[in-house]
C-alpha cells in the first residue's frame, strides 16, 4: 500500500502498489510517498515539476 502527502501533511493520493503510480492529477510540487507492507514502512521525498 501506499499514501502521498502533500507539503502541509495532507493525504492526496493512496492505493495499492502497482508497478507504476499515476500522479497525474497531483498539482506542481514536493510530495511524500509512504510504502507500507506488514513488516516495513519507507518514506520518499519526490518533486513534481
Amino acid at each position: 500500500n501506499y499514501e502521498i502527502y502533500n507539503a502541509i501533511g495532507q493525504v492526496v493520493a493512496k492505493g495499492k502498489l502497482e508497478s507504476t503510480i499515476d500522479v497525474a492529477d497531483l498539482e506542481l510540487g514536493v510530495y511524500l510517498i509512504k510504502f507500507n507492507n506488514e513488516s516495513k514502512t519507507i518514506t520518499k521525498r519526490f518533486i513534481k515539476n
